[in-house]
């Protein structure tokens, strides 16, 4: 079998697949900023999830354009301004229509690295590079599987 790159330190999740969704869940909570949204997907993955400006800022302007959620900008001190979104009538119709196969998703993620927890848990290490394998070829059907991007899944 070929080299698997394996990273050292924190493991961390790409967001981008699951990001449009989770956007809209948690504004279907509470309203609120690319910062906290940022803080609140880091607070909820433990850390696991790699959520950056550069991945949030435009799928925000890009959900503000498709109506699926509104910003607006408000003063939350008087030094400061912050661009806060709240989610729509749209965009809880869109999260209603994304949930499952969301879930699906990270239902078959959760099996999945339950797989290799076990693989590498029981001591015998056999197939924990299988297992890396079948990982990233998951990530890859799910990518292949979509004729589009996440983002622009949305717009239909």
């Amino acid at each position: 079998m070929g080299y698997v790159p394996i990273a050292i330190g924190k493991p961390r999740l790409k967001a981008q697949p699951l990001l449009p969704f989770l956007i809209l869940h948690l504004l279907d909570s509470e309203p609120d900023n690319g910062y906290g949204l940022m803080r609140r997907i880091d607070e909820l993955t433990l850390g696991r999830v790699a959520v950056n400006p550069n991945m949030i800022y435009p799928l925000l302007n890009r959900l503000d354009e498709q109506h699926l959620i509104a910003g607006e900008w408000v003063r939350p001190t008087p030094q400061r301004r912050s661009h806060a979104y709240r989610i729509t009538a749209a965009g809880k119709a869109q999260l209603d229509e994304m949930r499952p196969k969301a879930l699906q998703e990270l239902r078959a993620l959760l099996k999945a690295v339950e797989r290799l927890y076990t693989e590498c848990h029981d001591g015998s290490g056999d197939g924990v590079e299988r297992h890396l394998v079948l990982l990233e070829d998951r990530r890859r059907k799910y990518f292949r599987d979509r004729d589009v991007a996440p983002q622009e899944q949305l717009r239909g």
